[in-house]
């Protein structure tokens, strides 16, 4: 697929993805038959265009000026890396004014297919626009939002996605831009989406659909970091499952995605934590006094798997505030606590760099290594009498890698006495209460 437009591989915890308009009637709600409708009435011509404007001569030879102008627009040149001119300030300096000359004539490039579709539009008619010039002018819209204002940005991709759309619904199935217009389609919804599920939703079978013919094509790279976004989106709108039909559908344990493959497997691990699907055994790890979590087992108890890290401060000060109470309230009625750690553990070439560094700033707290030693003050000064894990590995923990959890914030999954996961998310958004309620199941369940 030729962009011009795309970007370098996400990472994990960066990805901005958001979600339409409110879907009407609900999602799990039926939707009502609707009534007939009476025939809609042709739709008015723009107001811009005349009748006798039309000119199918000058429009064949405008659609072929607007093929070549899309062919400059889709080449976005590189920008310049500063390292690769170490010790050659000239050579820098050309590379740089070479660069601004090529972004300067590629930004006149998009705003050229702009202009001159609507001339085209005007001499073809608006009933007789050939798909691709509407390929041609979305893909334009759509690069140029990645150079303007914010609000000029949303626009751009509002009126883009609509010519996506109107691409797709004339072009044939084998056109020369289908996958090029499912891809950029999703990547447009997914910008705009911003907290609306609806746009995730629709944005999703066009992102699987672009996924499945890039993979074809051995286009690894755009596929990956389509992959994860598609992945990201449907997980921060809570659609998990979805999101693992997408994982499994590209077989994602197996498939090469470039840069990306490692940031999507993630995901995928990521989608089978969710409440209503078993829990599965863990691997065999050991609590930092050297005794077994037992996590590799049968479970017979409900069970509270907390992440944290000692270098990640949230307002909420979830472990003291949230977690210790949990367990103060429920541990001897049989819950299970059990934490670990992400912290990842400085080098001694760190630890003197940033204790030089701390010195020269005035910094007074403590600083926070990673090293078991400092994350158990840590975690007794917050009250952690459960058993917890440590390997200082980061996002190369075992338990973090088998989850799929992001290190960027903590983490929780609660699990009943059946093995079912019932809960995950960040510990201070409603778990206590659903605590209490698997607590009253296992209870419930001692008597029978």
């Amino acid at each position: 697929v030729t962009t011009g437009t795309v970007e370098p591989a996400v990472p994990l915890e960066t990805a901005a993805v958001a979600p339409a308009q409110d879907p009407t009637p609900a999602l799990d709600e039926p939707a009502a038959p609707a009534p007939p409708a009476p025939p809609a009435p042709p739709a008015p011509p723009p107001p811009e265009y005349d009748e006798a404007d039309r000119d199918p001569e000058q429009a064949e030879n405008l659609l072929q000026r607007l093929a070549e102008l899309h062919q400059r627009a889709g080449r976005r040149p590189a920008s310049v890396d500063p390292r690769q001119f170490a010790g050659d300030e000239a050579g820098g300096k050309k590379a740089a004014k070479e660069y601004r000359r090529a972004k300067k004539r590629w930004e006149s490039a998009l705003e050229g297919v702009i202009r001159l579709s609507d001339a085209y539009t005007r001499a073809a008619g608006p009933e007789a626009v050939a798909p691709e010039a509407r390929f041609y002018v979305g893909f334009s819209r759509s690069a140029r939002a990645d150079i303007v204002t914010v609000d000029e940005a949303m626009d751009l991709l509002e009126a883009a996605a609509d010519d996506f759309r109107a691409y797709l619904a004339g072009a044939e199935e084998d056109g020369p831009f289908v996958t090029e217009a499912h891809y950029h389609l999703a990547i447009a919804l997914y910008r705009l989406a911003r907290g609306r599920l609806d746009a995730v939703l629709e944005a999703t079978p066009h992102a699987d659909a672009a996924v499945r013919e890039m993979l074809a094509k051995d286009d690894r790279w755009l596929a990956g970091r389509l992959a994860f976004i598609a992945l990201k989106s449907l997980i921060d709108s809570e659609q998990e499952e979805r999101a693992a039909e997408l994982a499994d559908g590209w077989d994602v344990a197996k498939t090469d995605f470039d840069a990306s493959t490692e940031n999507v497997r993630k995901l995928s691990r990521r989608t089978r934590v969710r409440p209503g699907v078993p829990f599965g055994k863990m691997p065999k790890l050991d609590a930092i006094d050297g005794s077994p979590l037992g996590l590799d087992g049968p479970g017979g108890r409900p069970l509270l798997l907390h992440f944290f890290s000692s270098y990640v401060s949230t307002p909420v000060r979830e472990v003291e505030n949230v977690v210790a109470p949990i367990w103060r309230d429920h541990n001897e009625a049989g819950l299970r606590v059990v934490g670990c750690s992400m912290d990842r553990e400085m080098t001694d070439a760190e630890v003197e760099r940033m204790t030089a560094l701390y010195d020269e700033w005035g910094k007074t707290e403590p600083l926070r290594t990673g090293r078991l030693g400092d994350v158990r003050t840590w975690a007794e000064a917050r009250g952690m009498e459960w058993p917890w894990h440590w390997d200082g590995k980061w996002g190369k923990n075992a338990l973090v890698h088998h989850l799929g959890v992001s290190v960027s914030a903590p983490f929780a999954v609660l699990v009943d006495h059946k093995g079912v996961i019932r809960w995950r998310g960040e510990p201070y958004s409603g778990l206590k209460g659903v605590v209490t309620q698997i607590m009253t199941e296992y209870e419930t369940s001692k008597d029978r």
